[in-house]
């Protein structure tokens, strides 16, 4: 499970081992995420993230998009994501926000990613 992937000469077999890990993820995040994600190819997906509130019926005023395109060779490396600021934060958050997904991405190189930076 952890040993390091051993692809035959084969790339189309590569390909779809890829492919193959890619469709995994995304099906797994939407039956997590649910109305909230958005398949729009095979490579390109967003997600919608509300933070959950406490206790109580309190709207939250914060929100933002995580609109993903994944490479071919993901989860070997790092996805694209770009942050969508929904509401509630301001144009100088932004590139705290992307920071945090930039370094959660490249310390889970070679790992499906999507769902840590959702959470994070």
């Amino acid at each position: 499970p952890n040993s390091p992937r051993h692809y035959s000469a084969d790339s189309s077999q590569y390909k779809m081992d890829y492919a193959e890990e890619q469709e995994m993820e995304f099906e797994a995040l939407e039956s997590i995420f649910l109305d909230d994600f958005t398949k729009l190819s095979s490579t390109h997906v967003t997600i919608k993230l509300i933070p959950l509130q406490g206790e109580g019926d309190d709207v939250n005023f914060v929100g933002v998009t995580l609109d993903v395109n994944i490479p071919e060779t993901y989860p070997e490396v790092e996805p694209e994501i770009d942050i969508v600021l929904d509401k509630g934060l301001s144009l100088d958050q932004k590139p705290l926000l992307t920071s945090l997904v930039r370094s959660t991405c490249s310390e889970n190189i070679g790992m499906p990613v999507l769902f840590t930076v959702a959470e994070s």
